[in-house]
């Protein structure tokens, strides 16, 4: 019922486009030249590009640290690249380090994330977990568009990936 983007991220280190979890293996002492976000891969091979989060990256300071890409990459791998750039869309505006990124949301997981869901849906989980057996009936009457305008007033961002909360 949910549907997402698939996302995923590629680096340029040494001339040459890596997968990110193919970093771990890049000299330590490599800068990251390019990156970039690919929604969609077509079967002849060709690439679309998610060119709003590939510029927001690449405008980060200390885009170029590959030891901060080996931790998006440790993340990624235990979370998902969907979680990654969700948070990455969320930052967006907020934020314009990569290292500051990486600290508070990627190495300290201060970020709530519901994958593949709209606002509505985090509203109408919250009022589930209310409401029992008893008083089930009243989720007719429940206006599940404001309760989605009022998380959002709370920080609660609608990204493509779902929706996420950064703490």
């Amino acid at each position: 019922n949910k549907g997402g983007v698939i996302g995923m991220l590629k680096l340029k280190v040494s001339g040459q486009w890596i997968n990110l979890e193919t970093v771990a293996d890049v000299d330590k002492e490599a800068k990251v030249q390019d990156v970039k976000v690919i929604d969609y891969v077509y079967s002849d091979g060709e690439e679309m590009i998610n060119q709003e989060l590939t510029d927001f990256l690449k405008s980060l300071k200390h885009f170029e640290d590959i030891e901060l890409w080996s931790n998006i990459a440790e993340f990624i791998q235990d979370n998902g690249e969907n979680v990654f750039l969700a948070v990455i869309e969320a930052c967006n505006g907020l934020e314009d380090d990569l290292q500051v990124i990486v600290q508070k949301y990627i190495i300290n997981e201060y970020f709530t994330f519901y994958e593949n869901y709209k606002l509505e849906d985090v509203a109408q989980d919250f009022v589930e977990e209310v409401l029992d057996k008893s008083t089930a009936w009243l989720a007719n009457y429940i206006d599940y568009e404001k309760i989605a305008q009022d998380l959002e007033a709370d920080g609660y961002i609608q990204t493509h990936y779902g929706v996420i909360y950064l703490e």
